[in-house]
């Protein structure tokens, strides 16, 4: 069994049996306020270099931090693909990487629908974190498309409109809308099990930290 744990934006720590992963740790400023990221980790993987991102300091232990594109095998497999962050704003990382017997993506501030070749090498993917809130990523629209291409097991919506975000984002109920296939968890936290996957993609929605 794998533990996720939402610590807010587009911020999650995956723990296994062996490793502690925390991806995209965030500072806090005037328009991201969640609490202060509170993690002690193996691996930090940093998506891209804007403050909402790329806060590796924040992480306690002695991590190997992975910033960018590239191969890694140490302490897990990662592999960090390029993918358009949109709006002229640059590259952002898209990180694919397995904890224990599930595979993972995370998604960054994925900006565009992926092409073939970004979705080939993605692969098969169990647990995803993809952003919906729109402007400076995909929106809802964009990651129902994504859903459909990627077709993941578990969804983790991220990067959207909170209490805890200033920016003018989507809030989460805009992908949400319409969906049958929604869990809203009262919890940052879930627990998942590769035996216990749902069939067809279930989207989500963990509380915010607090």
């Amino acid at each position: 069994m794998v533990d996720i744990e939402w610590l807010g934006h587009s911020c999650f720590l995956v723990v296994g049996s062996r490793v502690r992963v925390v991806v995209d740790p965030f500072s806090s400023a005037a328009n991201i306020t969640y609490p202060r990221v509170k993690a002690v980790a193996d691996l930090v993987l940093i998506t891209h270099e804007h403050f909402d991102h790329n806060n590796a300091g924040a992480i306690g232990g002695t991590p190997t931090v992975v910033r960018g594109l590239g191969e890694w095998g140490s302490p897990i497999s990662v592999k960090g693909l390029a993918a358009s962050h949109g709006k002229g704003r640059g590259t952002t990382a898209v990180y694919v990487f397995r904890v224990d017997d599930l595979s993972f993506c995370h998604l960054g501030d994925l900006g565009e629908i992926p092409d073939a070749r970004l979705q080939n090498a993605i692969g098969s993917v169990d647990v995803l974190m993809i952003p919906v809130g729109g402007v400076y990523t995909i929106d809802h629209n964009g990651a129902d498309e994504v859903l459909k291409l990627l077709n993941p097991r578990i969804a983790l919506p991220m990067h959207y409109k909170t209490e805890f975000v200033g920016l003018s984002l989507d809030p989460v109920s805009e992908f949400t809308r319409g969906k049958t296939n929604v869990r809203l968890e009262k919890s940052n936290r879930i627990t998942v099990d590769k035996g216990s996957l749902p069939e067809e993609t279930q989207v989500v929605v963990l509380a915010p930290p607090g």
